[in-house]
């Protein structure tokens, strides 16, 4: 069996190498008689002359004879003056054609000329565009004595004279004359357009033009064996034989080119887009030509052209209908132009969707002139929906009635769908897989936030809170992007920058106007995530990223080298497939390089390049996920690392074993901290192939209630928010599957919650991105982006709310209160804290730099205001007494201090 398979197709590889040499050979010789006969035209592979010669004979079904219609007028018209050129794609700004379609296999086009040329009239008559005028090809296919061995061009006018043809979708085009008359839809006579009256043109260049003049014809000419080759210019047959007679829709001419314009109906991939030029009096191209004019229409042509709801009244009112929601829906109809005027419009709105309740489903439009639109504004529809509804898209039938101008009825179901759900509005985005984690940040100063994200799809998207493209983006960079984006002023001229890597290896930095700064090649590729920051204190950021070329790079910001050291080779050969985190190990301020290998090695390195003393740690198997860094119970700096071996590590500063935590799957996510139980010390989460969330305090015991079990595997890692305002956070997570969870503290699941979006969810981000007081959680999955709406207000707690803590990504819990929307303050303008760590008090000495007065907020571990302090203008020293603004004197651990000043509304973050 084997080797007849192997028979088989090594005969299909010779037929086909064989077959592509003839079309390489028949191009060759196209080409060389172009330019031996200095003909004005190109020739090249197209989706035609890829066919066999019986398949590219098939489509020519504009009838066999030579001979000219007996009843062809010959007289040529009286002499006058023409345009130089005339184009119905733009006559007068308009463009009255329709667009260019494919007839397949199927000899019918004869059905594609006629139709085309009706359709394109219609719209002539009406002075107006409309490019969703579509006649059924099918129909005449399927009911006239036409097949897809062809029909003659005036025979064929005279069937739609006759009996009409109605709209596309009432019988969509399958290239197939064996379908039956009888499966045209049952309203086909509303949508019937007819000829009311045509003749053959003037067989001249001037006949044909007195005619083109009026409007787009129908024309029938001889095709040769290099025609299937045409992809631009002015053809003029100049090699092979006559291969039969074809039907096009003739829309203008140019002098200037001594040429004709003309529609085909081959697809868009053949010759210009779809239409070609002709030489004037090549292969009979004026010798049958039929000029026609429509039959007017009288009924109306009705579409729902916009659908818009309301729920502000009886809702939240950010435009999407929420479970447990009621809301009004405003539709606006359309008739379109070139049909009757609608009178006495109704519309009743209906459903068969379990939980949806249409309260009010009637709404009278009355006249609907001809190419206008009327919406409901004044007499909406409104339905409610059940709280416990199964979120999706749900079906709806708008049944509308309407008397033509005749006095006809008219009636046309129009189906559309509303979605009923959690998704923000405007979400979600469709792109490519969405591998990478958004990150959230206000890009563009407007307040609002952007959602940053690459995607497989080779481009880089920011898009604003409605999942509208920001302008300058997407950005293509020619390779699919795993890396998620790091976000922060790395320049320090206060815009914006974005950092990535990309599957080409290169390490970007782009602009917020989506211009690049540098690309920086390192022979590998890239799917670790950037991390930013300033480790020179020079008020520029530094970019630190490891890459498959098994180096760890630090760049400054114009794309140069941090210093001699860089970039740096790993010592083991191992590759970087994740981040870093950006911790001081040692006590010394400054911050230390940790990183992981595939190898299973961990290292960490000074910023001069040496390794620090201890380091590294062989945790075994391979760690896919980031390394993280807290002082988790105030002891010192931690750092924690999950590996393939199913095995979570704690490591001291000095690089040794603190704790060691065995789970039963393969971590490869990286971990996040929260206090879930505030007891002003950090708790470690983490996800796992075995399906669950784990959560774990410092000392390796598992927090209450946890691990929590979801219904797949996990392969991203949770975030935390306050989404409910009850004072703690809870955990946010997704599962391989698309299941978005939002965990309480003691592993309860919140309501609405479990949610599904689609699956292979990278790790979340929580973020209120439209500033309306609630919190949306965002998500990359196999088709996009999505962004959940959670409806409860959020609490005002900071917490690790994205992927590797904060937009910097700096895999680091002291670095909760990066807020890249703000510009920091420059750290001169603080004297210092003294002092720190204290026992009873703290004074804060402000800089005389300071010239107004500053609010100052104290934040415990768990990212909760715990004090604030208010100083006026002229004040220089500040005293805390290590109470609450209750006046509860606070436990000993670690706190954080902001300083916002007012003349500015800057922020300078510092820790106690």
């Amino acid at each position: 069996m084997k080797n007849v398979k192997k028979t088989i197709y090594s005969a299909g590889i010779f037929l086909f190498l064989f077959t592509t040499s003839i079309f390489a050979d028949e191009l060759t010789e196209i080409i060389n008689a172009i330019l031996e006969k200095r003909a004005r035209w190109k020739a090249g592979i197209t989706s035609v002359s890829i066919l066999s010669h019986e398949e590219r004979k098939n489509l020519l079904g504009g009838g066999k004879t030579l001979f000219p219609p007996e009843d062809r007028k010959i007289s040529p018209p009286i002499k006058k003056m023409y345009p130089l050129t005339l184009d119905w794609r733009d006559y007068n700004g308009k463009d009255y054609t329709t667009p260019v379609k494919d007839q397949g296999t199927c000899g019918s086009c004869w059905a594609f000329g006629t139709l085309g040329t009706l359709e394109a009239m219609i719209n002539v008559k009406a002075d107006s565009e409309n490019p969703e005028m579509d006649l059924s090809e099918q129909e005449l296919l399927s009911c006239s004595p036409g097949s897809c061995n062809g029909y003659k061009i005036d025979s064929t006018c005279q069937y739609v004279k006759d009996y009409g043809a109605s709209e596309e979708a009432c019988f969509p085009y399958m290239a197939d004359d064996n379908i039956p008359c009888s499966d045209r839809c049952d309203e086909a006579v509303f949508t019937n357009r007819r000829i009311e009256d045509f003749d053959w043109c003037f067989n001249s260049v001037d006949g044909l033009k007195e005619h083109l003049q009026y409007g787009p014809i129908d024309v029938r000419f001889q095709v040769y064996e290099d025609f299937y080759s045409y992809t631009a210019g002015v053809y003029k047959h100049v090699y092979g034989s006559f291969e039969g007679w074809h039907i096009v829709n003739m829309i203008g001419w140019n002098d200037t080119d001594t040429c004709w314009i003309v529609k085909n109906s081959w697809g868009k991939n053949w010759g210009e887009e779809g239409y070609f030029r002709i030489a004037y009096g090549e292969c009979s191209i004026e010798d049958y030509a039929i000029w026609l004019t429509p039959e007017p229409s009288h009924y109306p042509y009705i579409k729902n052209v916009s659908t818009i709801l309301n729920d502000s009244i009886y809702g939240d009112g950010d435009g999407v209908l929420n479970p447990g929601e009621t809301a009004d829906i405003y539709i606006t109809l359309k008739n379109y132009p070139g049909w009757s005027d609608a009178f006495s419009t109704d519309a009743t709105l209906r459903t068969d969707e379990t939980g949806v309740f249409i309260e009010d489903s009637i709404a009278v439009y009355g006249t609907i002139v001809s190419d206008t639109a009327i919406t409901n504004t004044l007499d909406p529809f409104t339905l409610s929906v059940n709280p416990f509804i199964e979120p999706g898209e749900k079906g709806f039938d708008l049944f509308v009635t309407a008397l033509g101008d005749s006095g006809d009825p008219y009636w046309v179901e129009l189906p559309f769908i509303i979605e009923i759900g959690w998704n923000q509005y405007g979400w979600p985005a469709f792109t490519g897989i969405v591998k990478s984690s958004p990150c959230i940040i206000d890009l563009s100063g407007d307040v609002r936030k952007e959602v940053i994200f690459g995607s497989d799809d080779a481009n880089l998207y920011v898009k604003d809170y409605k999942a509208e493209d920001v302008t300058g983006f997407p950005l293509k960079i020619g390779n699919k992007i795993w890396s998620s984006t790091a976000c922060g002023d790395v320049d320090n001229d206060g815009i914006m920058d974005i950092s990535f890597g990309g599957f080409n290896g290169n390490i970007y930095l782009v602009k917020n106007d989506g211009s690049i700064v540098f690309n920086i090649s390192t022979g590998g590729p890239i799917t670790a995530t950037p991390a930013l920051f300033d480790l020179d204190s020079d008020s520029k950021l530094e970019i630190i990223i490891g890459s498959f070329s098994k180096k760890l790079y630090v760049l400054k910001s114009d794309g140069t080298s941090y210093n001699d050291s860089f970039p740096f080779a790993s010592p083991d050969g191992g590759v970087i497939y994740s981040g870093v985190t950006l911790c001081d190990l040692d006590g010394d301020n400054k911050r230390e390089i940790v990183y992981a290998t595939l190898s299973g090695n961990i290292y960490a390195l000074k910023d001069d390049g040496t390794i620090v003393p201890g380091w590294p740690y062989h945790i075994g198997g391979q760690i896919y996920g980031s390394p993280s860094s807290a002082n988790l119970d105030g002891t010192g700096m931690k750092v924690v690392v999950g590996s393939t071996n199913d095995t979570l590590v704690i490591l001291n500063g000095d690089g040794s074993l603190n704790l060691q935590i065995a789970v039963s799957g393969e971590i490869r996510t990286s971990p996040s901290f929260a206090d879930i139980d505030n007891d002003n010390d950090l708790e470690i989460f983490f996800s796992c192939s075995d399906s669950s969330v784990y959560g774990f305090h410092h000392n390796g015991y598992p927090v209450s209630g946890w691990p929590f079990k979801t219904d797949a595997p996990v392969k991203s890692s949770p975030c935390f928010s306050d989404l409910d305002n009850d004072g703690k956070p809870e955990v946010i997570a997704a599962s391989e599957s698309g299941t978005v969870y939002v965990i309480d503290s003691d592993g309860s699941i919140i309501t609405p919650y479990p949610l599904a979006i689609p699956a292979s969810a990278s790790s979340p981000a929580v973020s209120d991105i439209d500033m309306d007081g609630d919190e949306e959680i965002i998500i990359g999955t196999s088709v996009g982006v999505t962004v959940l709406d959670h409806k409860e207000q959020s609490g005002s707690g900071l917490y690790w709310n994205m992927f590797r803590c904060n937009p910097y990504r700096t895999g680091c819990y002291e670095d909760i209160f990066i807020c890249v929307k703000e510009k920091e303050v420059k750290k001169h303008k603080i004297a210092r804290l003294f002092p720190n760590p204290f026992a009873s008090s703290l004074k804060l000495f402000l800089s005389e730099t300071i010239n107004g007065p500053v609010e100052i907020s104290v934040y415990n571990i768990a990212g909760q205001k715990v004090r604030t302090i208010f100083s006026q203008k002229g004040e220089s020293i500040i005293i805390w007494d290590g109470k609450t603004n209750a006046g509860i004197e606070l436990p000993s651990g670690t706190y954080f201090i902001t300083v916002k000043i007012a003349e500015s509304g800057k922020q300078l973050l510092k820790e106690k």
